[in-house]
């Protein structure tokens, strides 16, 4: 009956007592990109996009950009320009097949959409089949505006860490937003928004992190996810000082009962940390 979410989603669903609000958003989920949403696509200058290959291996990057960067080639094909996107690793780039998630986000107006497809980069461009677009409800998106430029370097530095420093742990938190990437078993790559006030991420330890999911749109595309397939990557940009935190791990669900109603925790052992300097080309105040 419902096709378009997969059994981890509904498990969830089923659990947190959504099935039929779940149910009612199904025509909210179109196979082909409606006009609108290839109009907010085009307008972008910021996206999160998060890349799986066939060993279910997930890499996240962010693009910024004044001028467009994306292009509607029909309702079921865009090309995305990588030129001011954050560091992707070769083996993403080499990769013939690859399962695209795609989280576009607009600040000043709160307002975000998500694609998920599959496609290949070839000459830095990234080129996408559509399988799914939808919009986002816009709670919990802060409230940016972009106010310039800063300069832009062709390639990044990369700085790797065994376990959560004080460098990460200082972006951690004084983030009121990350971004999470997860995939059911070895397709259908999703990345999605999360947000929240100062500290809703919590470092509980040097290599795990550990959030409270709060209600959002009731379709539970990242716990389903998560609830099938546990890896995940996790990117949070340093708006102040233009770095971008890079986490990748197994995530876990924790189901609790607080004043009778059900809650949802995710844990996170973190496994590969990095952080990239040098790279965002966009400055936003709040």
């Amino acid at each position: 009956m419902n096709s378009v979410y997969h059994d981890g989603e509904r498990y969830i669903q089923e659990q947190m007592g959504v099935r039929d609000k779940s149910d009612s958003l199904r025509s909210m989920i179109y196979q082909e990109m409606p006009v609108v949403a290839a109009q907010f696509l085009e307008s972008l200058n910021f996206a999160v996009l998060t890349f799986s290959n066939n060993k279910q291996e997930l890499f996240s990057s962010v693009l910024f950009d004044l001028n467009s960067f994306v292009t509607i080639l029909h309702t079921r094909e865009i090309v995305i320009n990588l030129e001011k996107s954050s560091f992707i690793p070769s083996n993403i780039l080499e990769e013939k097949n690859l399962n695209i998630g795609i989280l576009g986000l607009e600040f000043e107006n709160r307002m975000r959409i998500r694609v998920n497809g599959e496609g290949k980069i070839k000459d830095n461009k990234l080129h996408v089949i559509i399988h799914n677009v939808y919009s986002n409800c816009p709670k919990y998106i802060s409230d940016r505006k972009i106010v310039g430029k800063v300069d832009f370097f062709d390639n990044s530095i990369i700085h790797k860490y065994v376990i959560l420093e004080k460098a990460c742990k200082k972006i951690i938190e004084n983030s009121d937003t990350f971004f999470i990437a997860s995939s059911y078993e070895n397709k259908d790559a999703d990345i999605s928004h999360k947000g929240g006030k100062k500290g809703f991420l919590k470092m509980v330890h040097p290599t795990q992190l550990e959030f409270d999911d709060f209600p959002g749109n009731n379709m539970y595309n990242t716990l389903g996810n998560i609830h099938t397939n546990p890896n995940i990557s996790i990117l949070i940009v340093d708006f102040a000082n233009n770095d971008i935190l890079h986490i990748n791990g197994q995530a876990k669900i924790i189901e609790s009962i607080e004043k009778d109603r059900k809650k949802l925790k995710v844990v996170i052992k973190c496994t590969d940390i990095s952080i990239e300097s040098n790279k965002f080309a966009l400055k936003y105040n709040k």
